[in-house]
């Protein structure tokens, strides 16, 4: 069962509907501005946490973790104990070499789909 922990988190204004988009990878997309992650590997300075609301308007705010154990959802294979980055949909799936790691699984699965728990790194 995915758990969460929030030890930091901030409020940005949605730049789309990601009302879709609970429990994702989000970016930043301009002033205080996010967006769902779109970049597999993950960006160093854009990826900012993950989103813990559904705001289903642009400009409404969103509620970002980006220090502590969040829920995310699996992109395919995550591995616990280890590094995670986001795919080209905001989910989370196990790092390669040279990937941005955005956290630490501390829950498995190889489904798309699923909700795992990650210690994320202080994205923001």
């Amino acid at each position: 069962m995915a758990t969460e922990n929030n030890r930091g988190s901030q409020t940005w204004k949605a730049g789309a509907d990601l009302s879709a988009a609970q429990f994702r990878f989000m970016e930043a997309s301009g002033s205080r501005t996010i967006v769902r992650a779109q970049t597999a590997g993950g960006t160093v300075g854009r990826d900012v946490g993950v989103l813990q609301d559904k705001p289903a308007t642009a400009g409404r705010a969103g509620q970002v973790m980006f220090l502590g154990i969040s829920k995310v959802v699996s992109g395919g294979t995550v591995t616990a104990g280890s590094a995670v980055t986001t795919d080209s949909q905001g989910r989370a799936v196990n790092a390669g070499a040279t990937d941005f790691k955005c956290g630490v699984a501390l829950d498995g699965t190889t489904t798309a789909g699923v909700i795992v728990s990650i210690e994320l790194q202080g994205l923001a």
